[in-house]
């Protein structure tokens, strides 16, 4: 507190302080709580203190004396003067010779001494130990090193006064000039006591030197150099991206740019190293360091909402043009042109396919086709909806524009308008409500799930005609597949569903459901209960729910206990397959929907469990499921609705027997889901005496020891095959190919090895010979058909989304052979309705296997997963049942088509420049990992491009050299991929310097870098500096070029200048670091600034010499030997840093044969006054490191005695070494190498000295050897 008072009161004396007297109070303050007498110290008592400019408050000034004092003469007998004239004969005249501080700095002490009574007097070491650690802090930033130069003072007094001549050697190193002027010396410790304080302080303030304190405050410079210099992997990881993500914690490439070029090279040189072959998922801050705006981009995890002209993370594109034709909403104007355009730039597919699916506009037809061509126009929607998939992200003040259904025609000759509702034409009731419910989920479906959607904005789009409420109901369940609809507040839920409205009711139990993907959320199990009797209890009330909504009901079961084994669920769900009708007159219609939508709820609730149904064995579930594929007699109904099904109907009479019409289906389905890709899973249990019993009176025999799939296999007599209908043969052989998913070959022999051999002999020989009577051919060609389609159809399912070429090419020849029949006579037998069915399953198999390619043949923008939740999606949408009018639902629910977007998956990368914000082509090279068909493999893909499945891949490289690589390693972990394909797939990517991009010059014909790319002399004589504009936009590199490396008139005699500049320059910006610019021509000044012997301060010659150990550090040695490294060595050209080095080496050389005087006189302590001599001198023992006088006697004395204790081999002794003309190098290695063992707290310095001592030739050794073993040299 009394400080802080002393500093107020100082601090605040009239008149205010400026910058430069601000410091000045502050050294004086600071001193005087030490316990100094500032009037007496020369150097404080000159410090400038500046005038007021007020004369108002300008502080009064004390008069000065007429008489003298006592301290006149005691300031006078401290003077300069004094010690000149009065000291310096009487010391000649004893014959001693003058003893000097090093440098020529006075050493002498005067009377002076400090008020021990002081304030800050006891803590004078502590002080200067903290001043110390400033002055070392001050030097590692360039903008603060002019404080240092101002601290140097008050630390050259202390260390003076402390008598610490390691410190007074480094200061006066430092700044040889200004500390020459400090002479004085004041008497701190009379009793020892100072010294004794001194001892207890840390190890570095007795050691002045940077890298012994730097671990405390500032670490990050001491680790680049412990990694390069010293080459101590303990000290720290040689993983850079280690380092780095150490460094860059509050560390910036800003803060760089202030740290000195020495200190800041080993930390730029890993930055660029990390540059060069980067990975994807590091963290933002590593990418911001190393200058990879593209990374730092994509690692910012903020995803900012597009509107119609964005895409990705805040990606502009141009507006989509549009023709008078598309002024009016078809639903398709929010696709990304810019996107598409790089994809499929060849033709205008994108466009072929909106007119295709365009169904806002009306069609030109006759008008007795007017209704076909309706029910074409009302299944638009199904398309429409994948198409534009999650390609819109809405206004949250805005309504989701809906396009409309237009039914309406135009009739030719004059273009009359033909409308549905005219009257004159025949059409089914409510024959809209169902192309309008997939209207609305086709506009829901184009929100992307990162938009910003609330519950307030789904009521706002809520229409209030009742005409559009289907739309609104498919809206409501779109939202609940793309993940919204779980905003929506309960309270709404309930008014929706209270509404009674049936299409909303199905769309919002969907929609709620697949937003609850297998949580087992109980609020939406129990909302979805209400509306299944089975789950409510025996006493509850029976509600009215149409059959539609328990369907979707059942469905959305399946949905959120997707994969959990819910025993009761399951349990309810397999009952229900059964349920037979009534009582009385319900359960009568429908039943096939209802009862396929428990199978595949059963299917998705058991999902890929296999015989692993713990807690399930007692419900015999796996012969439950068969019993309900070939039929039998009915098991007692158990449960809580056993006594709600004794009552039997009155429209339908089954009996006891199974109706394997309506349960075949869903039976069939649910055991390919329990066992999906469980390969021949065998089910070996034994089964109860009750199954064997009931099954003994069907046509079929079960046998306990086979497997899942042998029961699924389509059977291979007459007999069997006319007891099933052939749409099954669809079912089962599309279930066993699930259930043996690795046996699953995209090839024909494989589809038609699933054709039984009873069938195939006899489809292909009918012509030829004659049929047995026993043979029903009609069966046997539409069973062939079917089982046909069956494979077809589970070779889609088994490379969904893969665009593998033989799986297309096998299908697209069985889709010509459908196509085909469907014109010859064989239509007659296998029936049109067969034929067409068959054919439409084997081009969904089609577009399922190039979904997302943009395939010609097949026209599809999405692509699919093979997951066992998407398959079990695709089960459902896929369904190969298709309604026969709009509101047909008697087998199938129309909505559940909507589920495939369930198993869509985002694989879609699409490379952006990081500067221009638009896509762009890259080359990436996949790779994919080994599998038991193929080995590791790596692919080129030009993207945008599809990918494959994730769980396939190991490695993706964006490929040079046209852009900055990229890795993104994937066997660590899908999800930063993940992440970045379900934001649009943006991957931002930077362009090198000198290179266009593919679109502007796709064989790099053009790129400015393509020429002598091996001959980079030819291309420093070729560069012109009006170029530079070319390889960047960086207006000071851009005006360097201008002012500093183009040739004028007044620049004739410093070509050799431009010339060198003009090669750094293009060294920069071509290598792309532009940042070591400042780096090369600090060098350069300050070799230039050395020739001419102005060097004031050594600073900018530590920095070089930094520079030098670390092109000689190991680390770096070994990346130049390193033939993975092609080469590369450090950041600084390979010509620069030697003809540098050599300049530097010449000047100082120069400079010892003219002047070894004055080495010799600072080997001796003797006066210097020469400045020049002195900065010289200075700059001597910097650059080749020689430690300070005390440290080198030390040196010198600890290796003579090891080498005279320990017999070390030398071949020469030191005297030996000092009489020879050619002194031995091993002599002078072997004593360094002692004194290296004995003190290793120098050891930089000692290592530097060895790397000096071998590169001096013979004459410089010998006079080196006669410094340092001089007899004066020794006693002193």
């Amino acid at each position: 507190m009394k400080v802080l008072v002393k500093w107020y009161n100082s601090y605040n004396a009239p008149g205010g302080p400026s910058m430069h007297l601000e410091w000045n109070l502050f050294v004086t303050c600071l001193m005087t709580m030490m316990g100094y007498n500032t009037e007496r110290l020369t150097w404080t008592r000159n410090l400038h203190f500046e005038v007021p400019l007020s004369p108002v408050i300008a502080p009064k000034k004390a008069r000065p004396a007429d008489t003298g004092s006592d301290e006149d003469w005691g300031y006078l007998r401290c003077s300069d003067y004094h010690w000149q004239v009065s000291l310096c004969p009487v010391v000649a005249v004893h014959g001693l010779e003058p003893v000097s501080p090093p440098g020529g700095v006075d050493n002498q002490e005067s009377a002076l001494g400090l008020e021990s009574s002081a304030l800050l007097f006891p803590h004078i070491p502590v002080l200067f130990y903290v001043l110390h650690l400033l002055y070392e802090d001050l030097k590692l930033d360039e903008l603060q090193r002019s404080g240092a130069r101002a601290l140097v003072g008050l630390l050259q007094q202390l260390a003076k006064d402390l008598q610490l001549e390691d410190f007074i050697d480094l200061y006066w190193r430092d700044y040889p000039s200004f500390i020459k002027t400090f002479k004085e010396a004041c008497v701190i410790d009379q009793g020892g006591k100072m010294w004794r304080l001194f001892l207890i302080c840390p190890a570095s303030v007795r050691e002045p030197s940077c890298w012994c304190w730097q671990s405390e405050v500032t670490h990050n410079p001491t680790e680049s150099y412990a990694l390069y210099v010293v080459g101590d992997e303990d000290a720290i990881s040689t993983n850079m991206l280690k380092y780095l993500s150490r460094l860059s914690a509050g560390f910036t490439l800003k803060d760089l740019e202030s740290v000195p070029f020495g200190v800041a090279l080993p930390i730029r040189d890993a930055i660029y190293q990390c540059r060069e072959h980067p990975c994807s998922d590091w963290s933002e801050e590593v990418c911001a360091l190393i200058g990879r705006q593209d990374l730092t981009k994509q690692a910012h995890k903020v995803t900012i909402a597009n509107r119609k002209s964005t895409v990705g993370l805040n990606v502009m594109l141009e507006p989509p043009v549009t023709s008078e034709a598309d002024e009016e909403e078809d639903g398709m104007t929010d696709l990304h042109p810019e996107v598409t355009g790089l994809i499929w730039s060849q033709d205008l597919r994108v466009q072929e396919v909106r007119r295709l699916l365009q169904s806002s506009r009306p069609v030109r037809v006759n008008v007795p086709h007017l209704p076909e061509l309706c029910q074409r126009t009302m299944a638009l929607p199904v398309g429409r909806g994948l198409f534009t998939l999650f390609s819109y992200h809405p206004v949250p003040t805005e309504p989701l524009p809906v396009p409309k259904l237009n039914l309406t025609g135009r009739a030719p000759p004059r273009n009359t308008m033909v409308d549905l509702n005219s009257g004159n034409i025949d059409v089914p009731p409510n024959m809209t409500s169902w192309p309008s419910f997939h209207n609305g989920v086709a506009a829901g479906l184009k929100i992307a799930p990162a938009s910003q959607v609330e519950s307030a904005w789904i009521a706002y789009n809520k229409p209030k005609s009742a005409d559009l409420a289907n739309e609104y109901a498919g809206f409501l369940m779109a939202l609940g597949l793309n993940g919204h609809l779980t905003k929506l507040a309960t309270l709404n839920i309930h008014d929706y569903l209270t509404k009674g409205h049936e299409m909303t009711s199905i769309g919002l139990l969907l929609g709620v459901s697949a937003a609850k993907l297998g949580t087992m959320d109980m609020s939406i199990t129990r909302l979805l209960s209400i509306h299944i009797p089975a789950l409510l209890p025996p006493t509850s009330t029976e509600l009215d729910v149409p059959h539609s909504v328990q369907v979707a009901a059942v469905v959305g079961i399946g949905l959120v206990y997707q994969g959990t084994g819910h025993r009761h669920n399951a349990e309810v769900l397999l009952a229900e397959i059964g349920r037979p009708p009534g009582p009385e007159m319900e359960y009568c219609t429908d039943r096939e929907s209802y009862s396929l939508a428990a199978g595949l709820a059963l299917g998705m609730v058991c999902l890929g469990h296999g015989s692993n149904l713990i807690g399930m064995t007692d419900l015999n579930v796996p012969e439950q499921l068969y019993q309900y594929m070939v039929g039998g007699h009915r098991r007692t109904h158990a449960g809580v609705n056993r006594e709600k099904h004794k009552s039997p109907s009155y429209q339908i009479k089954e009996g006891d027997t199974i109706n394997v019409d309506v349960t075949c289906p869903g039976a069939t389905l649910a055991l390919a889901m329990i066992y999906l890709k469980t390969n021949n899973s065998s089910y070996i249990q034994c089964m109860s005496f009750f199954v064997l019993f009931a099954l003994a009176f069907t046509p079929f025999s079960l046998d306990p020891s086979r497997s899942i799939a042998d029961w699924l296999k389509a059977p291979d007599t007459m007999f069997l095959l006319d007891f099933i209908k052939p749409e099954f043969l669809l079912l089962r052989t599309l279930a066993r190919c699930l259930i043996m998913w690795d046996e699953i070959f995209p090839n024909a022999d494989w589809v038609t090895s699933n054709v039984p051999q009873i069938i195939q002999e006899n489809i292909g020989n009918q012509e030829q010979t004659s049929v047995s009577e026993d043979l029903n051919m009609e069966t046997l060609v539409q069973a062939h058909d079917y089982i046909i389609a069956g494979g077809c159809l589970a070779v889609g399912f088994r490379f969904a989304g893969s665009a593998n070429s033989d799986a297309f090419d096998c299908l697209y020849k069985f889709a010509r052979n459908f196509m085909q029949c469907l014109t010859t006579s064989t239509a007659t037998v296998t029936g049109q309705y067969n034929l067409q069915t068959c054919l439409s399953m084997v081009l969904l198999a089609v577009s399922m296997v190039m979904s997302g390619s943009g395939n010609l043949k097949v026209l599809q923008l999405y692509t699919l997963s093979t997951s066992n939740s998407a398959i079990a999606a695709l089960l459902c949408a896929l369904y190969p049942h298709f309604p026969a009018h709009s509101t047909d639902n008697r087998y199938h629910l129309q909505a559940l088509r909507h589920l495939a977007v369930l198993a869509a998956e985002p694989r879609l990368l699409v490379p952006v420049d990081v500067d221009s914000l638009k896509p762009c082509y890259a080359l990436l090279d996949v790779t994919y990992k080994e599998t038991q068909w193929y080995e590791e493999t790596t692919v080129e893909l030009m993207a945008p491009t599809m990918l494959p499945e994730l769980h396939l891949l190991k490695w993706i490289k964006v490929k040079g050299p046209r852009y900055w690589e990229l890795n993104i390693d994937i066997s660590k972990g899908t999800q930063h991929l993940q992440s970045i394909l379900s934001k649009d797939g943006v991957l931002y990517v930077k362009l090198r310097a000198g290179q266009l991009p593919y679109k502007d010059d796709p064989q790099g014909w053009k790129s400015l870098l393509a020429p002598n790319l091996n001959n980079r002399s030819a291309e420093v004589r070729t560069f012109k500096p009006e170029a530079i504009s070319t390889f960047t936009s960086d207006a000071a590199l851009v005006s360097f070029a201008e002012y500093f490396c183009r040739a004028s008139e007044n620049m004739k005699h410093k070509q050799e200048t431009v010339a060198l500049l003009s090669a750094i320059l293009y060294e920069c910006v071509t290598q792309e670091y532009p940042e070591m610019l400042p780096t090369h021509i600090s060098i350069d000044q300050a070799v230039r600034t050395l020739e001419r012997g102005d060097l004031c301060e050594t600073f900018s010659l530590w920095q070089m010499k930094l520079v030098l150990e670390l092109c000689e550090s190991r680390v770096l040695q070994q990346r130049l030997r390193d033939t993975r490294g092609q080469g590369r060595g450090l950041l600084l050209s390979s010509e620069f840093l030697p003809v540098m080095k050599s300049s530097a080496d010449r000047a100082l050389d120069r400079w010892l044969c003219v002047n070894s005087h004055v080495l010799q006189a600072y080997l001796r302590r003797q006066t210097m006054n020469n400045d020049t001599d002195v900065n010289m001198l200075a700059c001597f023992l910097v650059y080749h490191s020689i430690p300070s006088l005390k440290n080198m006697v030390a040196m010198f004395l600890f290796s003579r005695a090891a080498a005279q204790e320990q017999s070390v081999g030398c071949s020469c002794t030191c005297s030996a070494a000092f009489e020879s003309s050619a002194p031995s190098k091993t002599c002078i290695w072997s004593l360094t190498h002692q004194f290296l063992e004995f003190y290793r707290g120098f050891f930089v310095s000692a290592k530097l000295l060895c790397d000096y001592f071998t590169e001096l030739n013979h004459t410089e050794v010998k006079v080196l050897l006669k410094l340092l073993l001089s007899p004066n040299l020794i006693v002193h």
